[in-house]
Order: C-alpha cells, then structure tokens, then sequence
C-alpha cells in the first residue's frame, strides 16, 4: 500500500472476497519475470486465518517508523467504515480504496509457509501491520496463509529481535537475508531433488517441458 497520509481522507470504492484475492495471487510471477510463465502460487492452497502475529516469522530486517503511522492511522479510519486492517474477512479481503487522488488496494498480509524452512509461517508482505498487531498485544490478525507453493522464498526468515525500526529504506544488501546468491543458483534449484522438481513444474500453466528453452539448466531430466 502507498505511504500516502490516511489523514487526507479514505473512500472505498469496492471490496471483494477470497475467490477474487486466489486469482490475482495466481497471477503473479517471479520478480523481473526470470524464468518466463512461471506462476510460484498457481497450485498453491490461499486460505484467510487468524494466526497469533508471535507464531509468524518476518523476512525483512526493517519497518519504517513512517509507514507504521500510516498504517496505524489508516486502520482508525477504516475502523469508523466497518473495516479492520488487522482483521479483514474472507468475504472481504480485498479493499479498494481512494485516498486523495490515488486508487490503492488493502489486503491482508501474505504469509507462506515455507517448506524449505521447516514450515516456518513467513511474512512476506504486510510486515507493518504484523508489527502493529505485536506492539498492542492483539492475540491474532487476519492473515492469508499461502500452502504448496511452486518455488522457495528468495529471502529466509529471521528473528523479530533482527528488525529494526528506521526512518528511511536500507540500503538493499542489508534489507534481508538472501537464500540464494545469484540469478544462476535459482535456477538450479529445480535440479537439487525430485521434490524441487515436482513444485517447480507446478508453477506453469502450460509447456509440458518448460525448461528446454533456458541453457542453465542442462542438467535438468523430466
């Protein structure tokens, strides 16, 4: 979400269900697209939980002391419109909002659980409002639990005592903690077990051999 000030005023403009949030998760891909018509959520299972914010793991190193105000800030004034930031519903776990002049969207935050990190539940977006929902001691938020995903998190989780409160954006070697190295070792990753092998094909639609095209992976066997 923008960090646009909540104080200039908040309008909704439409709310949708779970089956509208499962669809645009399917549609998203790697970043910078780097292995073309993957989709990493297309078999996964998207479902809206209450998780306690102390049994999820955070995978960035920061929260920025401004978005924490906006957010804290766009809760109460949502809060007076029937709607809980921390808490949306799977009815309505999709917000479409105005806010001055711009168009933006609230979701609940994405939590993964990561099978290449032992079923840790990860945060990967939507780390303000876990950290909000930490801070006032709120024994649950509204999350949407992501299962059975085609490819591991590029960041690995780490410890709440690792992130720190900032007033401005990191430099990016040390936003997170990276699982892999280089462009190369993603995709290598399929090649490491049959299992890897197994989620990576998950994660396209179509192409019964999808890795024939890309020459890093020459040592991959269908």
């Amino acid at each position: 979400m923008s960090n646009k000030n909540p104080d200039e005023g908040v309008i909704i403009t439409a709310q949708y269900g779970i089956d509208e949030l499962m669809g645009r998760l399917r549609r998203v891909t790697l970043l910078n697209e780097v292995i073309p018509g993957f989709y990493p959520y297309l078999p996964s299972k998207v479902s809206i939980e209450e998780l306690s914010p102390d049994d999820l793991w955070p995978c960035a190193l920061y929260v920025l002391n401004e978005n924490l105000e906006n957010q804290k800030r766009l809760r109460a004034v949502l809060l007076t419109q029937g709607i809980d930031t921390l808490h949306l519903t799977e009815s309505a776990c999709l917000v479409d909002f105005q806010l001055g002049d711009s168009e933006l969207t609230i979701s609940p935050p994405i939590v993964e659980v990561s099978e290449d990190d032992g079923g840790k539940k990860v945060a990967t977006d939507g780390l303000h409002r876990i950290t909000i929902a930490k801070e006032i001691n709120e024994a649950s938020i509204a999350v949407a639990l992501i299962q059975n995903i085609a490819a591991p998190l590029p960041a690995l989780p780490v410890d709440w005592e690792e992130v720190k409160r900032v007033d401005k954006v990191p430099p990016n070697q040390t936003k997170r903690k990276f699982r892999f190295r280089s462009t190369n070792e993603v995709l290598d990753w399929p090649n490491q077990s049959d299992r890897n092998r197994q989620r990576f094909l998950s994660g396209f639609a179509e192409q019964p051999n999808p890795l024939a095209h890309l020459g890093l992976m020459h040592t991959y066997k269908p």
